[in-house]
């Protein structure tokens, strides 16, 4: 009861103290967490539910891993669920996370959280500073994680508040060597922090159907391929241009369009097929054989595997729709898990961190508008140069993947002492 309190105490310090020192905040940058009206659910969904708390949503990129990492393990379905101080997930992310607004720390707010959602498993990012939800979670028994985004955590000390709340958490990840010896300062018994790496932002891949895989590779060959996932009707004119020109040093080149859903993928063919194109379409159930110069692959995903990842496989440069037009730029992380060279306009939101990424480690191409498309895709189908582009993208991805797997397991374990009715230790 008096840790409890003196934490609490913490807590009021501190918020003041952040309230003086801190910049105003835009009302746009505030909480601006999902409703039900904007992709989220009213009601708790069935199977398990994965709770993290993160101080800012575009800190949330490794949470969809996570759960999909967690379901893979116990065989069962794991729902991602987000509350953060501030900002949004990226519209790619909303399928598969639903974000609400964060509990304050009253009581009763705090009380209707868990009553509603009554996640069973939770992890912090960054260091904590909600002492009546963290209490909550301890309380109901829930096991609690604690992980970083990044390395780094202070300079000289953990604040006093985020101090007092490291007992509360079941295991601690700590992202390097460092900060594990500073968050060990912290606390008593030591054996709960371990140290992985920073849980940041990546990606996994997708289960496609492999004997369709097989089929496609089987008609390409060693035919050189790119393509175009989810272009703007207005970037369709460049994507043609960059295609003939492309072809002029690959004439066996062959192009794979991915529309946007909803697009009218006819309407697209026949405007390929004006300009002078052998096009064919996966929904018309056509292959890419030889004599198809360009492929609308438009068909449907079975919900047990991805067509899009079926795609990605195949192509070993990836142009980004939306990236020279704007609106929702294509997720440049999915391409990148493959192990694909990516190119991408400047126009880059709502992913601009996973470009911003990307492009400081040399994995993407950017390029300032249409007419340098077709000399991008030229000189990537250079084999050399797109695999050192691929090896870069796969090495931002793949960074906090042993993170991921790591924390999964650990999570794994506690759920089965959860079930087991035993006391959950640390890892």
């Amino acid at each position: 009861m008096r840790r409890r309190i003196v934490s609490r105490l913490l807590y009021l310090l501190d918020g003041l103290g952040r309230r003086g020192a801190a910049e105003v905040i835009e009302d746009s940058e505030a909480d601006t967490s999902t409703d039900a009206g904007d992709g989220a659910v009213a009601t708790r969904p069935d199977g398990l539910v994965l709770w993290m708390h993160s101080p800012n949503a575009g800190d949330a990129g490794p949470l969809p891993a996570l759960a999909q990492e967690l379901s893979r393990l116990r065989g069962e379905p794991v729902n991602a669920l987000l509350t953060a101080s501030r900002g949004r997930i990226s519209p790619g992310m909303r399928a598969a996370v639903t974000q609400i607004a964060a509990p304050s720390e009253a009581a009763a707010s705090v009380k209707t959280f868990f009553d509603t959602w009554s996640p069973d498993v939770c992890i912090v990012l960054g260091l904590p500073d909600r002492p009546a939800l963290l209490g909550a979670a301890v309380t109901r028994g829930r096991p609690l994680f604690l992980a970083f985004p990044e390395r780094g955590l202070a300079e000289k000390r953990i604040p006093m508040l985020a101090a007092s709340l490291l007992h509360h958490f079941d295991a601690v990840l700590a992202p390097s060597g460092q900060d594990a010896r500073l968050l060990r300062a912290g606390l008593k018994e030591k054996d709960s922090i371990v140290t992985t790496g920073p849980f940041s932002d990546t990606a996994l891949t997708l289960p496609c159907d492999e004997r369709e895989l097989s089929r496609i590779a089987g008609f390409l060959a060693s035919r050189p391929v790119w393509l175009a996932h989810h272009p703007r009707t207005e970037e369709l004119a460049a994507i043609e241009a960059a295609h003939r020109i492309a072809a002029r040093s690959a004439h066996r080149l062959l192009l794979i369009l991915v529309p946007m859903p909803g697009q009218a993928s006819s309407e697209i063919a026949t405007d390929f097929e004006r300009q002078g194109w052998r096009t064919a379409r996966r929904s018309d159930a056509l292959d890419p054989t030889a004599d198809v110069q360009v492929f609308i692959a438009d068909g449907e995903s079975d919900g047990a595997t991805d067509e899009d990842e079926l795609w990605f496989r195949i192509a070993p440069i990836v142009f980004c729709g939306g990236t020279l037009t704007g609106g929702a730029a294509s997720d440049p992380f999915r391409a990148a898990a493959h192990g694909t060279a990516v190119i991408h306009g400047t126009m880059t939101a709502p992913e601009d961190r996973r470009f911003r990424k990307l492009a400081e480690a040399g994995a993407t191409k950017e390029i300032e508008g249409p007419q340098d498309l077709g000399p991008a895709v030229s000189n990537l189908l250079s084999p050399d140069v797109a695999a050192e582009m691929a090896l870069a993208g796969w090495n931002v991805i793949s960074e906090s993947a042993h993170v991921i797997d790591r924390m999964a397991r650990m999570m794994d374990a506690a759920l089965d002492e959860v079930e087991a009715g035993m006391s959950v230790t640390a890892p």
